[in-house]
């Protein structure tokens, strides 16, 4: 169930976000605005609609052979500023190194654990936000994911990078201190109505 999370997550970020990454341009979590989103979406005007922000943050302590950190799956209210919706954290740890990702500096298969339900407003709920609610979070204890990392893609970006069933894409902007090993995202997967 994670990785078909991660997969429709992957290609939300990849589909909307490409020609951010391409030229660089982190204005736009979407390559537009919200109203352009839904416009593109063929939206009809059935009065106001509200847009929340869904998408997940992440911290770790990346090391040669190490990865460290937790990761808060979000959605939350007035296009990303305003009150959480909903917000899972749970812990990645490493369980092996990855050399298939021909455009990564370092590349690992992560296993999930403790997942935790931090908020949950009613509607929407979490299950119609990011896919899991209190009922399925045992779900995700010990499924994995694989993340790699690219220092310079297409020649000025630091890209979080993430194995998808068509193979390894690039999800988001992130920062990775090599010397300290800190790593940090904030990968915006689109706003939706609610």
């Amino acid at each position: 169930m994670y990785k078909l999370l991660i997969l429709a997550f992957a290609l939300v970020a990849t589909g909307c976000r490409s020609e951010a990454l391409e030229t660089g341009d982190s204005s736009s979590p979407m390559g537009g605005s919200p109203e352009d989103t839904a416009e593109s979406a063929g939206a009809e005007d059935t009065g106001p609609s509200r847009y929340g922000l869904l998408g997940r943050s992440g911290t770790a302590v990346v090391g040669e052979d190490s990865y460290s950190g937790t990761e808060e799956l979000y959605f939350t209210s007035d296009y990303g500023e305003g009150d959480d919706l909903c917000r899972l954290r749970y812990s990645l740890s490493y369980v092996a190194t990855r050399t298939d990702c021909d455009d990564c500096e370092w590349a690992f298969d992560l296993v999930l654990t403790d997942p935790e339900l931090v908020t949950e407003v009613g509607k929407p709920d979490c299950l119609s936000t990011v896919g899991v609610d209190s009922s399925t979070l045992d779900t995700l204890n010990n499924t994995t994911v694989s993340y790699g990392y690219n220092p310079d893609y297409i020649g000025h970006v630091q890209v979080l990078f993430v194995e998808t069933d068509s193979g390894w894409v690039p999800a988001d902007h992130c920062s990775w201190d090599a010397s300290a090993g800190a790593l940090s995202y904030d990968w915006k997967d689109g706003y939706h109505t609610y």
